[in-house]
This record gives C-alpha cells, structure tokens and sequence, in this order.
C-alpha cells in the first residue's frame, strides 16, 4: 500500500486540519480517521461506470497527533469489494498530494 506521510507537525496545525476535515463532514467512524473526498474529474473510467452503486470515492486520511497519512487507495464509499476499488494513478496521486498540502497551507495560517 502507498501512503503519502508528513511528520514532525506542529500539534496544533494537526487540531486545525483534524477541525477542518471534521467540519466538511469528512469523519468517518474511527477518531483521527477521516475521509478525503476524491474529485469525479479524478475517477477512473471504470469507477464512473461503478459510481451509481459503489460511490462516492475517497481516500483515507489519518490526523495523528504531529502527523499526517494519506492512504493513497481509492475506496468505494458503498462497497467494501469491488475492482473499482484501486490504488490511485499517478495523475490522482498527485491532486491528492497537491490538495493535502493546499489544506497544510490554509491551516498552517495564523488563526
């Protein structure tokens, strides 16, 4: 499995960006775990074709104390098996990273 991992935060950025993904309503169950939504422009052809019943499509973000994990497999937000269900391609990949460092960025601002 590929993950993207930043470490050695600042505590209190990790609050803000735990905060920020809470708001969204990108929480999923388990606590430091939330859900990043993955764009529809992003989705491969054949998780287009499987979105009425297996999406929406995201990919899991844990928010530990002084660090950050982006698990960089698109999971079926409706099914727990499915082909669908695929390690990101490398065009993905990187929106993701882009976004998860845009997100860094706007909530390493002062507050």
């Amino acid at each position: 499995m590929r993950a993207y991992l930043v470490e050695d935060l600042p505590p209190e950025l990790c609050r803000r960006l735990a905060d920020f993904a809470q708001e969204r309503g990108y929480a999923s169950s388990l606590d430091g775990l939330f859900w990043l939504p993955v764009p529809e422009s992003l989705w491969s052809p054949l998780q287009q074709d499987h979105a009425a019943r297996c999406g929406p499509y995201a990919v899991s973000l844990e928010i530990g104390e002084d660090f950050l994990r982006l698990e960089l497999l698109v999971r079926a937000r409706n099914r727990l098996h499915c082909e669908c269900i695929a390690p990101a391609d490398s065009a993905t990949r990187q929106a993701l990273i882009d976004r998860l460092e845009d997100l860094i960025a706007e909530c390493d601002l002062p507050h």
